[in-house]
């Protein structure tokens, strides 16, 4: 690894100048008042002109300074979007989490519910419930944001070739009106697109006269040319590959509300590119090392953004695909610590020692880059979900942990999560919350008193398990049918494979790949729950279940001694313990079986997945007290990793329980989180295990893994004294943040996580 040059660390030093207050009102105001004037026209129309109207009055500028053009940050989309920000929404201070809360679900529903006017009733109540879920910590719910956007299309094909496309397929006889009103949309926001980038390149231009070397004055005038040419045509060197992709996220981020608009495979994109121009001797191997420095500080203005780059893995042959593009983006994540973008290595054991030493030299900064991924059980996801291998291999990773076919595939991977130990709350308090005072219907009310055997008690909870997923899933198929006439995603699907072609939004149907997804938190909580239950209830005879619900409604008050028993000596999921591995083996099976069965309106079907963002410490806030010992409010277990601080066998009994599942079922993605201290990695022969449990872990069947290289002592000071902290950055749930931006239960939940110091 390598100093930054004096030209990246100028960047750095001036990293707040990307930002744009002004934008902020702006759009907000400009979409209105669109909105009002064009009333009585389609929802395409009003999206595409005011995100034109929007693009032709932002402010744009290029630093002197600047490598490359672009500002990406986030943006207030209330009143374009089922999102509510407040008037002091600050983009460089952007909150982990920024919560879809109660008040997006119900702009949401407003919003679509004109187009649901002529729907059955029960279709009308289960969209809405989606509003109560949500405000009773049951699910969460968003319907945009999370997918890889075409960069390779807009890149090999340009702008004009977009609109040629665009031409090509209004001149479809067989195009109806509303398909021909979405091109027409189409056409306008490109044309903006491209308006936009031209200016980027007037402003390159004047800029040059503040140059403050020659050398900024060669790179503005390098920035221009790149606009002007990008602005038409596609991308035709490694610098138009590069600034392309910037260019390409600014605009996407600014017309849709970003949760993970993720960038897929750059080093392929890149890489071609790269070498072409050196074997031409136009660029230098320091030279492209500091574009990609300049790359990751622009997409960086994005704090908080999940935008995950996804670098290794197989190419088309099965063969271990890695390039000189590869190293530089591991080395830029290493050098240059930035929150954003993501990092996920494609890992197979035909990487070779050289790139591994570099991947865990990343790791060991404690900076949870990158996550690794197995090729192995993620193309096999997809090819038994229905995509053809010949597609299957080309994923890219979506904003924490989500396999996406890169540019052809809807993903949009947060459509639906589902609060597992609320289920067993509602079960225990007929059908109402403890934290929040909803109420939520149950398959089946049942007399606790009656239930005799720890059996009968598991089959209960199965089918309400069942019956929460179907309830949920058929909310969003509801919402699903309509989402795409309130909110468009306009420019996104013009890049998206098949959308121009049919004419319509990448969220009613019109991209190659159109899966819904089904995501699941609170796992082993749950699970050590239950298994509480069957030692403390049904076994033991310790208390009765209508005693254990009053105790959990009082949150343990007066019941330390049980809580310390239900915590300390009952099973617990991730210590190779036969019953508890198993029963989480038992639970995810049926669970992704209901999840896979079902239908969505695409003609696809849901995918399931077990990551939880950051949703394991908001759910868990609205969740009252456990069966395992939990107290009322605390965070959930991470993903499907054991509850914090429960695994006491080191880290391979850990793989051994979750491995049990199979990995292959998890269409939409899994974590698994590890902690380890920074001095585990000072001995070589830990070094060498770890390489080695690494590919044990994809070797039983594993999925992803990830890991918090940092010290408890650390956390606690950080949590302490923020101000001398600011930098501090690590890995909450298939993501990295800074540890200071998040709230207090997510920074507790990461301090508790047992923390290894050898391998078991």
């Amino acid at each position: 690894m390598s100093e930054p040059s004096i030209a990246v660390k100028n960047l750095l030093d001036h990293f707040s100048d990307n930002y744009d207050d002004e934008s902020l009102t702006l759009r907000k105001n400009i979409y209105r008042e669109t909105y009002l004037e064009f009333a009585d026209q389609s929802t395409y129309y009003k999206q595409a002109q005011a995100y034109a109207r929007f693009l032709a009055q932002k402010p744009v500028c290029v630093h002197p300074y600047d490598l490359l053009a672009g500002q990406i940050q986030h943006h207030n989309f209330t009143g374009s979007m089922p999102a509510k920000f407040a008037d002091d929404f600050d983009p460089r201070e952007h909150p982990v989490p920024r919560e879809p809360s109660v008040d997006d679900a119900r702009i949401e529903w407003e919003a679509c519910a004109p187009y649901l006017a002529d729907a059955p009733q029960e279709d009308r109540d289960a969209a809405y419930s989606l509003v109560s879920g949500v405000a009773g910590g049951l699910y969460t719910h968003t319907s945009i944001g999370h997918v890889i956007t075409g960069f390779r299309k807009v890149a090999h094909t340009g702008w004009n070739g977009l609109l040629e496309e665009i031409e090509s397929s209004l001149a479809d006889s067989g195009k109806n009106a509303e398909q021909r009103d979405y091109l027409c949309a189409m056409k306008t926001v490109l044309t903006a697109a491209q308006n936009y980038i031209l200016r980027y390149a007037r402003a390159a231009g004047d800029t040059i006269k503040d140059a403050q070397s020659e050398t900024q004055a060669q790179n503005l005038a390098r920035i221009a040319d790149a606009c002007r040419r990008l602005a038409q045509g596609p991308a035709s060197s490694f610098f138009e590959a590069v600034q392309s992709t910037v260019l390409l996220q600014e605009l996407v981020t600014m017309e849709i509300l970003s949760g993970s608009m993720s960038l897929g495979r750059m080093d392929q994109l890149f890489g071609p590119y790269y070498e072409a121009d050196l074997a031409a001797g136009r660029i230098t191997a320091e030279e492209a090392q500091e574009l990609i420095h300049a790359w990751r500080i622009k997409l960086a203005g994005l704090v908080n953004g999940y935008q995950n780059v996804a670098i290794g893995g197989c190419d088309r042959d099965g063969n271990f695909f890695a390039n000189d593009i590869t190293r530089m983006i591991l080395r830029s994540t290493h050098d240059v610590r930035l929150d954003q973008p993501l990092l996920s290595m494609r890992y197979s054991r035909k990487m070779d020692d050289a790139l591994w030493e570099e991947t865990l030299r990343v790791i060991e900064t404690g900076n949870g880059f990158p996550a690794l991924f197995s090729d192995g059980a993620i193309i096999k996801s997809r090819v038994d979900a229905g995509v053809p291998a010949d597609d299957a291999w080309d994923y890219g990773l979506v904003g924490c942990v989500e396999p996406c076919i890169q540019g052809r595939e809807y993903s949009n991977t947060e459509q639906m999560r589902l609060n597992w130990p609320l289920v067993l709350e509602l079960m225990l308090h007929g059908g109402k919350t403890l934290r929040t005072g909803e109420a939520f219907p149950l398959a089946n009310i049942r007399n606790l008193d009656e239930i005799q055997t720890f059996g009968e008690f598991l089959s209960w909870f199965k089918s309400e398990l069942a019956f929460h997923i179907q309830r949920g899933a058929h909310a969003v198929n509801v919402i699903d049918t309509v989402y795409h006439k309130a909110f468009p995603s306009i420019l996104l699907s013009a890049t998206l494979d098949d959308c121009i072609m049919r004419g319509q939004d990448a969220g009613a149907g019109g991209a190659k790949y159109r899966f819904s997804t089904f995501s699941n938190t609170g796992m082993a909580n749950a699970v050590d729950s239950l298994l509480a239950i069957k030692q403390m209830v049904f076994e033991n005879g310790m208390v009765t279940l209508p005693e254990l619900a009053c105790i959990l409604a009082r949150d343990f008050k007066g019941q330390e001694k049980l809580r310390l028993y239900a915590a300390n000596r009952c099973p617990k999921f991730g210590n190779g313990d036969p019953g508890a591995d198993g029963l989480m083996q038992e639970l995810v099976d049926f669970a992704s079986g209901i999840i896979t069965n079902i239908k969505n309106t695409r003609g696809f079907h849901f995918l399931p997945s077990y990551y939880s963002v950051y949703h394991h410490a908001s759910m868990g806030w609205m969740t009252g007290a456990t069966a395992d010992g939990r107290h009322a409010g605390v965070s959930l277990a991470n993903a499907l990793s054991p509850v914090q601080g429960a695994d006491s066998k080191g880290p391979t009994a850990v793989i051994g329980a979750v491995t049990r599942c199979d990995h292959t079922k998890f269409g939409n993605g899994m974590v698994l989180d590890l902690k380890f201290s920074p001095s585990f990695f000072h001995n070589p022969v830990h070094r060498a295990n770890f390489r080695s449990m690494i590919d044990t872990y994809f070797d039983q069947g594993g999925m992803e893994i990830q890991m918090n290289v940092i010290d408890r002592e650390t956390l606690t000071a950080a949590q302490k004294e923020p101000e001398k902290y600011k930098n501090l950055i690590v890995r909450v749930s298939g993501f990295s943040a800074y540890f200071v931006t998040l709230n207090r239960t997510l920074q507790d939940e990461i301090i508790a996580r047992t923390q290894y110091d050898g391998m078991g």
